[in-house]
């Protein structure tokens, strides 16, 4: 192999290309989810030092905790009536296994290569994003009948659960910013504007949801960073006022939409301007 090749194609830059195919596979398409998954476990399995993983692995609390709930999860399935979709799911969850058996028996990723990998993690959502909105145009918002059908290959509630984690490794990347990070606050920024409008578009709630609360827990964290007591004290205050009159409009918003009046026959009327008479079917919900 040509020697400046060598420093590239390593175990773990490997590891490192799997997990980014995974990445991609998750929002775009399943079959490279299964190629990622593929890449990393040949890279993991295809090691002399295989034997000496798999006793480490046995010895590890959290992966026999894990396989321990799977175990019980395949245990139950005997017990099931529809054995073909028991069949799917265990087709489906295996690899679920083999992610925490290769992953605690792998050398931890550095920082840095955290970091570079979920920069390609939040170009490829930011990618979902655009293509999400190319459906909305191609397609129209009448032939879709609502905004959540422009998530692909996923279900909207994972696309912004995605998104939702993209915008928080953001943020911490931009305020813990470190020396491959130079050029991040230029692209990172709009990406963390753009990405809240999307969850707007999308009209999640449960991405509504998860963003509020972390986005509340990292502003009491990164206030409690602030060493001015008096500065803490105001920022402090600042954050619970903004987030009670964003949780009182949210939950007044969600009252109006939800309060239905059960009309009674009093209240429509009864002959049309002909003279013909109305049939209400008030026993039925169609209000």
């Amino acid at each position: 192999m040509n020697r400046s090749l060598r420093p590239l194609i390593s175990r773990e830059n490997i590891h490192i290309f799997g997990i980014i195919v995974l990445f991609f596979g998750m929002l775009f398409s399943r079959s490279f989810m299964t190629i990622g998954l593929g890449v990393i476990f040949l890279n993991w399995a295809v090691d002399p030092k295989i034997l000496i993983k798999l006793r480490s692995a046995f010895t590890n609390k959290v992966v026999l905790s894990f396989l321990g709930i799977m175990l019980l999860h395949f245990i139950g399935l005997l017990w099931t009536e529809n054995f073909g979709y028991a069949a799917k799911d265990i087709r489906i969850k295996i690899p679920l296994l083999l992610l925490p058996l290769i992953f605690s028996t792998t050398k931890p990723l550095s920082t840095e290569q955290w970091r570079f990998v979920f920069k390609f993690f939040i170009v490829i959502v930011l990618l979902a994003t655009f293509r999400s909105m190319f459906v909305l145009y191609e397609e129209g918002l009448f032939k879709l009948g609502t905004t959540r059908k422009i998530a692909k290959v996923i279900s909207h509630i994972r696309f912004a659960l995605y998104i939702c984690i993209v915008i928080f490794v953001s943020i911490y990347m931009l305020v813990f910013r470190h020396k491959g990070d130079k050029y991040f606050i230029y692209w990172g920024i709009p990406v963390v504007i753009w990405l809240i409008v999307f969850l707007f578009i999308l009209k999640s709630l449960t991405g509504f949801v998860v963003l509020g609360t972390g986005m509340f827990i990292m502003a009491l964290y990164y206030v409690s960073l602030i060493r001015h007591y008096v500065f803490r004290f105001i920022s402090y205050m600042f954050i619970l006022g903004f987030f009670m009159i964003a949780a009182s409009f949210f939950i007044k918003s969600y009252a109006k939409f939800s309060y239905r009046v059960k009309p009674t026959s009093d209240m429509l009327l009864k002959y049309t301007e002909s003279g013909n008479k109305y049939i209400h079917k008030l026993k039925k919900e169609y209000y």
